[in-house]
């Protein structure tokens, strides 16, 4: 698996635990509270509680931990093309069997539940979003067959919404990030080409994809708000902070004391001026990273570690891309037989709580028996996941 260097036994903390488990375990337990935090901010919306309640809102409206999820997956999506550890045609199939049969089951769930949906919609006390899923819903009917094809090829994305308003979310509103994971998939791997390439080329390379995105920003803006340069930035902070990863040296001696000051300073001013989901990011950075430039340890700091280490984090990561899909139909039917039982409950925190007892349990059984019989033997099998074989570049890193 790796080949240690002679002078292993002079990296930093983080490269041994890395040597050692062939991965980066923050990253497995960082995976397990991103799914959490949606599915939270989910149950609060299908509550009726709104992004527009002042922070409580901003803090828990979901969408803001799936763009945590793109900066990982333009972390990991980037190792595993730049280190050569697939080809892209190889990576393409791969990804593919890891993704797509727990996407499929839980498609087919939504669509089979569709009458459940719109029966919650209906008696829904947050009548905004009763009057939107209703709205979806509706959609569907219409296009049914052409969504069915778009969602079965991950394009979704693609419909342009001003024909199309909610193809986005079409049968299972969660997969509209998964179409846009898949595109980038698509892209990444021209991207990392032209990283290899001779200067002149990078630069050639360089000036003709910021043309392109010039040109293109504001069309595909217009087809789907979601493929515009404030999406692409969470795939790009993934990808940089690969190459800061892999090259941040381990300083120790005289430089030392400006290493640190450096660190510390660059990652304040990156917390003072960037959102929530960079907030959440460059901690979990941070946490990876002090050890380059510390001789010793940070308790704070290491106490993340244990929480991003701890077994049941860890075990929620590892259910979390089954536990992200299912969540929605498990909210709905939570909910409807909730509805079924106290009809006219109107009382939004009452629906949250308890829609946070009932949903979470049955999302996590849900999502080990998916993880278990469906997305572990594909995974094994057939695809490559990433996460579990991040290794250090040990001479870098030395």
């Amino acid at each position: 698996m790796l080949n240690k260097c002679e002078n292993s036994q002079d990296l930093p903390t983080e490269s041994k635990r890395l040597i050692k488990t062939s991965r980066i375990p923050e990253f497995e337990g960082l995976r397990g509270i991103l799914a959490a935090w949606v599915i939270f901010g989910h149950i609060l919306l299908f509550s009726g509680f709104t992004y527009t309640d002042g922070l409580f809102g901003i803090i828990f409206s979901p969408v803001l931990g799936v763009y945590v999820f793109m900066m990982l997956s333009g972390f990991v999506v980037t190792y595993a093309l730049e280190s050569g550890l697939v080809n892209w045609l190889e990576f393409m199939r791969r990804r593919f069997f890891r993704i797509y049969p727990v996407y499929v089951i839980c498609i087919l769930l939504a669509i089979g539940l569709s009458d459940v949906s719109r029966d919650v919609a209906l008696k829904h006390p947050g009548v905004s979003f009763g009057h939107e899923t209703e709205a979806r819903l509706d959609e569907v009917g219409e296009n049914f067959w052409l969504y069915a094809l778009a969602d079965s090829l991950l394009v979704q994305s693609l419909l342009p919404r001003a024909i199309f308003p909610n193809a986005h979310e079409t049968f299972l509103p969660p997969t509209w990030s998964l179409s846009l994971e898949w595109m980038f998939y698509l892209v990444m791997p021209f991207l990392i080409g032209l990283y290899r390439q001779r200067w002149w080329i990078k630069s050639l390379g360089l000036a003709a994809l910021v043309a392109g995105i010039a040109l293109c920003h504001e069309p595909l803006t217009r087809i789907n708000s979601s493929m515009s340069l404030a999406t692409g930035s969470y795939f790009l902070t993934g990808i940089v902070s690969y190459f800061v990863w892999k090259k941040l040296p381990r300083i120790r001696g005289r430089r030392q004391w400006f290493a640190i000051g450096l660190f510390w300073g660059l990652l304040g001013i990156e917390m003072a001026l960037t959102s929530l989901p960079f907030k959440l990011w460059f901690a979990t950075l941070a946490v990876i990273l002090y050890d380059r430039v510390h001789s010793h340890r940070v308790w704070p700091l290491e106490f993340g570690r244990w929480v991003l280490n701890c077994t049941p984090i860890n075990f929620l990561g590892k259910i979390s891309y089954s536990s992200y899909l299912v969540h929605w139909v498990v909210i709905e039917v939570c909910l409807f037989n909730f509805f079924t039982w106290w009809p006219g409950v109107d009382n939004r925190i009452a629906v949250a709580v308890v829609g946070c007892l009932t949903v979470y349990p049955v999302t996590y059984a849900a999502s080990w028996l998916m993880f278990k019989y469906v997305e572990r033997p594909w995974n094994t099998s057939r695809s490559i996941n990433p996460f579990q074989r991040l290794v250090p570049i040990a001479r870098q890193a030395g």
